[in-house]
């Protein structure tokens, strides 16, 4: 007879391809949550709700670089469309 798991607690994969998946899915979740509050913090708090238009989007995502890969930079370093 095997010992009762805790409510919650979630059961470990044995095998190799499940226990990576299984890391897979964690770290990758704590990636999101680290990004959608960067996300939050750039377009709520630094810059004004205000400022956050059609223009300010077209700025933000007007520079390329010469194979077609997008940069991403403040759009303060940018003159205006």
């Amino acid at each position: 007879m095997s010992a009762a798991r805790p409510a919650g607690e979630a059961q470990r994969p044995a095998a190799p391809l499940e226990l990576y998946t299984w890391y897979f899915l964690r770290l990758s979740g704590l990636l999101l949550i680290f990004l959608a509050l960067g996300h939050f913090l750039l377009m709520h708090v630094v810059h004004s709700i205000l400022e956050v238009d059609y223009a300010f989007a077209a700025r933000r995502w007007a520079v390329q670089l010469n194979d077609g890969t997008l940069v991403f930079v403040d759009s303060e370093q940018l003159s205006p469309l």
